[in-house]
């Protein structure tokens, strides 16, 4: 498990690396001078490893913006990245159209860069609010009752931790209690990494009214060093959490 963990660990630093050398080409495509592309590139990658560091043993507002200020640069590379490998692949294509069009590949690069930023910016503002509610119909074949109609709720990716957290929650738990679920499943990512105190997750999560119960299973965040936090909050906001099991629930699913 140690020499797993070791592997782990040397493939992520390997694809972080990368990652960044990606970006640092990226940003000379835009022309921008070396000594401030590696400025920029060593600056916001020492505020994310940092971020992730403090926010597993401290919190307080600093640690707050600086953990956002990380996320938000790994989107960031992350897009990036994808944006720079595409264009890699579709270089002889572009630059056949900058030829034809007369716009330098220089220019084409900076519109779609700026493009790729404003969908970073965007995303992160609707992270933060209060997406509504999709409504889907279901075929109840699996249902051993089939003439009960059941009222679902599944939550999913709420990320709760530093950047979300109980008041975004109490906001979700009043959307659901306003509409009356017979059931209520949260299918995982549930909670981020976090030293912040989460009782009060567990004082809202109780709130949540749910007619046969509500179910929950992890994902891969609640294993990022918050996964004895999560079994806590789960366990006495009174949730079932599914693990390589399964329930049948009141006879009905």
């Amino acid at each position: 498990m140690i020499l797993l963990n070791i592997i782990a660990f040397f493939i992520g630093i390997s694809l972080y690396i990368f990652v960044h050398y990606t970006v640092f080409q990226s940003f000379n495509l835009l022309q921008i001078p070396q000594n401030i592309n590696l400025l920029i590139i060593f600056s916001f990658s020492i505020i994310d490893i940092l971020s992730f560091i403090l926010s597993n043993f401290y919190y307080n507002i600093f640690i707050k913006y600086l953990y956002e200020i990380g996320v938000l640069w790994l989107g960031i590379i992350f897009i990036i990245f994808n944006y720079f490998w595409i264009i890699k692949l579709l270089f002889l294509g572009l630059n056949h159209f900058t030829i034809t069009s007369g716009i330098s590949l220089g220019l084409l690069n900076k519109i779609l860069l700026t493009i790729l930023l404003i969908t970073v910016i965007l995303g992160t503002i609707s992270a933060k609010s209060i997406l509504k509610i999709t409504q889907y119909s279901i075929d109840k074949s699996n249902i051993y009752n089939q003439n009960k109609n059941l009222r679902i709720i599944q939550l999913s990716d709420l990320h709760l931790g530093i950047e979300l957290s109980d008041d975004f929650l109490l906001k979700i738990v009043n959307k659901v209690n306003k509409n009356n679920p017979d059931v209520v499943f949260i299918t995982g990512d549930f909670l981020d990494y976090t030293k912040k105190s989460v009782e009060k997750f567990t004082e809202i999560l109780k709130q949540i009214r749910s007619k046969y119960g509500i179910y929950a299973v992890t994902g891969n965040h609640e294993y990022f060093g918050s996964y004895k936090s999560f079994k806590k909050i789960m366990k006495e906001s009174r949730i079932n959490v599914l693990e390589n099991s399964n329930i049948v629930v009141s006879n009905l699913f």
